[in-house]
């Protein structure tokens, strides 16, 4: 099986970012997708997660396994460096995911 190991963002150059994308069971609070970044803080590419969970609702992202969404960042904020943030979908919310 392949193993995917996580290095810190900022020794790359910053044209793609890649984040998993988990959906939650129902809350009351009506928030059904995680973002998973690892060790990236998104506040550091001038975006909130809020702002990305709006948009990934909005484009009826779903969180399920495969899924895959990109968002082009021209144009979303002033800070943001990479120029495209991909989505994969990850399935149900789970402290590890194999």
């Amino acid at each position: 099986m392949a193993t995917i190991k996580t290095i810190q963002a900022r020794k790359l150059a910053q044209e793609i970012l890649v984040l998993g994308l988990s959906k939650n069971e129902k809350t009351d609070k009506g928030a059904n997708l995680t973002i998973h970044s690892g060790d990236v803080v998104l506040s550091e590419y001038g975006v909130t997660t809020k702002q990305l969970l709006l948009m990934l609702l909005q484009l009826g992202a779903t969180g399920n396994s495969d899924e895959v969404i990109k968002i082009p960042t021209q144009g979303l904020s002033a800070g943001v460096e990479p120029r495209l943030l991909v989505f994969t979908g990850l399935g149900k919310t789970s402290d590890t995911f194999w």
